[in-house]
């Protein structure tokens, strides 16, 4: 696991705000999580991830990747190309949204790499992440 800048971050329990999650700070911009040595096969990544609106939350952006490193080999692979999502809207609410990526190629015995990288904007809030077969 890399964290260059990533927090855990609480809203305060007001009403209609989405619960804790991980938000960028400073001006690092990379969390990079990494499971080794699968005892599964990987198909699908599910990130839930909240959008909002209002100056902090304006043009956020963050690039999701997935890669695999086959059993015996050095260098990490996309195990598909990277999507961007949005963490904004212009309605005035924070809601719960989820993106799911389908995964190609990573087999038991692999090790599996996912990195989050905010490209714009100051904020974006990661709410969980399932990995499933």
């Amino acid at each position: 696991t890399s964290n260059s800048g990533w927090i855990i971050n609480s809203d305060g329990g007001k009403i209609g705000v989405s619960p804790d999650g991980e938000v960028p700070s400073g001006t690092s911009k990379k969390l990079q999580l990494e499971v080794r040595q699968l005892r599964h096969e990987i198909t699908t990544l599910t990130m839930f991830y909240m959008k909002s609106y209002g100056e902090k939350w304006a043009n956020s952006k963050i690039k999701l990747s997935v890669s695999r490193r086959d059993n015996g080999k050095n260098n990490y692979q996309l195990a598909q190309p990277a999507d961007e999502l949005v963490g904004y809207h212009f309605k005035n609410t924070s809601e719960t949204y989820t993106h799911k990526m389908h995964l190609q190629g990573i087999t038991p015995g692999a090790d599996v790499q996912m990195e989050l990288e905010l490209i714009e904007g100051t904020t974006f809030k990661v709410m969980g992440l399932a990995i499933c077969k």
